[in-house]
C-alpha cells in the first residue's frame, strides 16, 4: 500500500510536473503569436535598411567615381580648403589628386574641374546637365529665392531672362547704342587725373589712388545704362552703393555651413541669415530711392509724351527708359504699379517700351490686361506680322507674368557688372607697372593707330590687337570669378571617364585652368604675345573660362570687353604710368566672388605733353 501510494503519489507529482511545462508551453506559444507582429515591425524595417545600404553599397562599387583626398567624418574635405583661398586650396588638391576630383564638403557632393579638356566637356557633350545651379543661402536671399538670372534653375523661365540679356540690353546693337554713355564715363575719368594737382606744377606728376577710380567708371557706365547719369547723385551715395557692392561680392564668395549641411536649416540654424538680410534691405533700399529720384525728375521735366519721344537718348542727356516708365505710372497709377516699374527698371527694352506704348491704344487693353490667360492674347493681336515685334511681344509677356522678380535682376546687374570690370581693370594696370615693356608696347600701338591728336574712341578698340592681347592675358592670370558660379548635375553623366551622380555640386577652378602648365607655355608668366600667336582669345577656346561657357556663360562680357578696353586706351594713351617710389605693387589676392586686390593700387601718374592739348579740351 505504502509502495503503492507512494507509486499513486509519485505518479500524480510526476503528471502535476510534466503537465506544468505543457502548461506554461501553451502560455509561450500563445504570447509568440501575439508578439509576432511587433516582432516583424521590428525585423522587416531592419531587413530592409540591410538590404538597401548592401545596394547601395554594391551600387557604388560598381560606378567608376572620380578620385578623392582622405576625408574625416561629418565634414568631408572641408578642412583642406580652410586655410588658402579657394581657388589655390582647391588648385592644390586637383594638383595632388588630378583633373577630376569628387569631394564631399560637409553633406554636399561636389565634383571638382581643374583642366580644359574636362570643363569642355561638362560644358559642351553635358551643357543640359550641368545647367542648374544648387540651392545654396546667398541666391536664396540676395537672388529673391534664385530667381534671378544668375541663379534661376534651367528652364522656359531662365530661357525668357537669357533672351533679355542676350538680344536686348547687352545685344551688340545695344552696346553701340550707349557707346556714347561708356566714352563720356572714361573721359570723366581722364578728365579727374588730369586735373588731379600735380606734385610741383599743373602737369606735374600726381599720386592717385585708382581702386576707387575704377569702381567709379563701372559705377557710372552700369548706372547710367539702367536709369541715366542723375544730376543729384552724391559722392556719399556712390560710396554706399560701392559698400553694398563689396559686401555682397564677400559675402558671395564665402563658405556658408548651411550650404553644406542643409539639415542645420531645418534645426533653426540661421548662421548668415540675419546679416544677408540686412544686406539686401540696403540693396531694396538703393534701388527704392532710384526709384523716388526719377519720379520726382519725371515731374519737372515734362508729360510722358516728351518722355515717349525721348526714349532711346538717354545716353545723351534725353528720357531714359525708367523716366517713360514713371509717365506712364503718373497717366495709370492702377495698371502700372511701383511693383512693375522695378521691374521694369532692370533691363533696358527700348523696342519693349515702345511696345507698351502702342498697346495703350488696342482695343479693351485695360479690362483684357486684368486676365492673366487675356494678356497673351491681347499683346498678340495685330502683332505677329513682324519677328522684331513677335520677339518683343514674347518678352512682354515675361515681363508682365514676372515684373516681381526683375526688380531683382536689376541689382544683380548693377553688383556684377561694377564689381568684375572694375576689379579687371586695376589687375590690368597693375600687371603694367610690373611689366613696363608692355606698357610701352601698348602705348606705341596706341601712337601709330590713333595718333598723339585725339583721345580714343570705342570704335578703335579693335584695331589694338596688342592691347587686347594685354586684356586677355590679364584675365587669364586673374580671372574676375576665379570660381565659376557653381552648377549642380540634373542626372547621372561620365565626365572624364568617370561617374558623376545627380544632385553634383560642379565646381570649376578658371583660375588653375588659365594656369595649367599642361595647355600654357611659362602659364605664371604675364605674356599678352602668346595670344597674338595664338590668333587671339576665341582661338583659346576652352582654356580661357573667364566668363565662364556653355549656357550658363555671363551675357555681360561684350560690355565688359568694350568697357575695360576703353579706359585702359585712354589711360595708356593719355597719361605716364610709374610705380610709387620706393614701393613694389602688391600682388595679394583677396577672397571675394570676384579675386580682389587685397592692398588698392596707388600709382604716380602724369598727363602726356603730346597729350595735354586733347586732354585740356575733355
Amino acid at each position: 500500500m505504502v509502495s503503492t501510494q507512494g507509486g499513486i503519489i509519485t505518479w500524480r507529482l510526476n503528471a502535476t510536473i510534466s503537465r506544468k511545462p505543457f502548461i506554461l508551453g501553451r502560455h509561450t506559444m500563445a504570447d509568440a503569436s501575439s508578439s509576432l507582429p511587433l516582432l516583424a515591425s521590428l525585423l522587416i524595417p531592419l531587413f530592409l535598411l540591410f538590404a538597401s545600404l548592401s545596394w547601395r553599397w554594391t551600387k557604388s562599387v560598381r560606378k567608376n567615381h572620380p578620385p578623392s583626398p582622405p576625408s574625416f567624418p561629418i565634414i568631408g574635405h572641408l578642412h583642406l580648403i580652410a586655410k588658402l583661398l579657394p581657388h589655390r586650396a582647391l588648385a592644390a588638391i586637383a594638383a595632388a589628386r588630378g583633373p577630376v576630383v569628387l569631394l564631399r564638403l560637409g553633406s554636399r557632393p561636389v565634383l571638382l574641374v581643374s583642366s580644359a579638356p574636362a570643363a569642355e566637356e561638362c560644358f559642351t557633350a553635358h551643357d543640359v546637365t550641368f545647367a542648374n545651379r544648387p540651392n545654396l543661402l546667398v541666391p536664396q536671399i540676395l537672388g529673391f529665392v534664385c530667381t534671378t538670372m544668375g541663379w534661376t534653375p534651367h528652364g522656359p523661365y531662365w530661357r525668357d531672362l537669357r533672351r533679355i540679356y542676350a538680344v536686348q540690353l547687352l545685344s551688340s546693337a545695344a552696346l553701340r547704342s550707349s557707346s556714347d554713355l561708356r566714352t563720356r564715363a572714361v573721359r570723366s575719368l581722364a578728365k579727374g587725373l588730369f586735373l588731379e594737382p600735380g606734385y610741383s606744377e599743373p602737369d606735374g606728376p600726381r599720386r592717385v589712388e585708382m581702386k576707387s577710380r575704377f569702381f567709379n567708371l563701372a559705377y557710372d557706365v552700369m548706372m547710367g545704362m539702367v536709369a541715366g547719369t542723375p544730376e543729384e547723385e552724391s559722392a556719399e551715395e556712390r560710396q554706399r552703393f560701392r559698400e553694398i557692392v563689396k559686401e555682397t561680392s564677400a559675402v558671395s564668395g564665402a563658405a556658408n555651413v548651411a550650404d553644406f549641411f542643409p539639415a542645420l536649416r531645418r534645426l533653426g540654424w540661421r548662421g548668415q541669415d540675419r546679416k544677408l538680410a540686412r544686406l539686401q534691405q540696403g540693396r531694396d533700399a538703393l534701388i527704392e530711392e532710384l526709384i523716388d529720384r526719377h519720379r520726382v525728375r519725371l515731374r519737372r521735366s515734362g508729360s510722358k509724351e516728351e518722355a515717349a519721344a525721348a526714349i532711346g537718348n538717354g545716353d545723351k542727356g534725353g528720357a531714359t527708359m525708367m523716366d517713360v516708365v514713371l509717365s506712364l505710372r503718373e497717366s495709370d497709377p492702377r495698371t502700372y504699379t511701383d511693383l512693375t516699374i522695378k521691374g521694369l527698371i532692370s533691363v533696358r527694352l527700348v523696342s519693349s517700351l515702345l511696345l507698351i506704348l502702342r498697346l495703350r491704344t488696342s482695343p479693351r487693353f485695360d479690362s483684357r490686361l486684368k486676365c492673366t490667360d487675356g494678356r497673351r492674347e491681347v499683346i498678340e493681336a495685330g502683332f505677329h506680322h513682324s519677328p522684331q515685334v513677335s520677339c518683343d511681344v514674347e518678352l512682354l509677356h515675361t515681363f508682365m507674368n514676372n515684373t516681381h522678380t526683375h526688380y531683382f535682376d536689376v541689382q544683380e546687374l548693377l553688383a556684377a557688372g561694377t564689381d568684375t570690370s572694375a576689379v579687371t581693370m586695376e589687375w590690368a594696370m597693375s600687371l603694367l607697372l610690373i611689366h613696363p615693356e608692355v606698357l610701352h608696347a601698348a602705348r606705341a600701338e596706341l601712337d601709330a593707330k590713333i595718333g598723339q591728336g585725339r583721345i580714343a574712341e570705342e570704335e578703335d578698340i579693335p584695331d589694338l590687337p596688342y592691347l587686347n592681347c594685354v586684356i586677355t592675358e590679364t584675365l587669364r592670370l586673374y580671372p574676375s570669378v576665379p570660381l565659376l558660379v557653381p552648377h549642380e548635375s540634373s542626372q547621372d553623366c561620365t565626365v572624364g571617364g568617370y561617374d558623376v551622380p545627380r544632385g553634383t555640386m560642379l565646381l570649376v577652378n578658371a583660375w588653375a585652368i588659365h594656369r595649367d602648365p599642361n595647355t600654357w607655355d611659362d602659364p605664371q608668366e604675364f605674356k599678352p604675345e602668346r595670344f597674338q600667336c595664338e590668333g587671339g582669345k576665341e582661338e583659346a577656346g576652352l582654356r580661357m573660362l573667364p566668363f565662364g561657357a556653355g549656357r550658363r556663360k555671363c551675357p555681360g562680357e561684350g560690355l565688359a570687353m568694350r568697357l575695360i578696353g576703353l579706359a585702359l586706351a585712354t589711360l595708356i594713351h593719355c597719361f605716364e604710368w610709374e610705380k610709387l617710389p620706393g614701393e613694389e605693387v602688391d600682388m595679394t589676392e583677396g577672397q571675394a566672388l570676384s579675386m580682389p586686390k587685397v592692398k588698392p593700387l596707388e600709382v604716380v601718374c602724369t598727363p602726356r605733353r603730346t597729350m595735354l592739348h586733347a586732354l585740356s579740351q575733355l
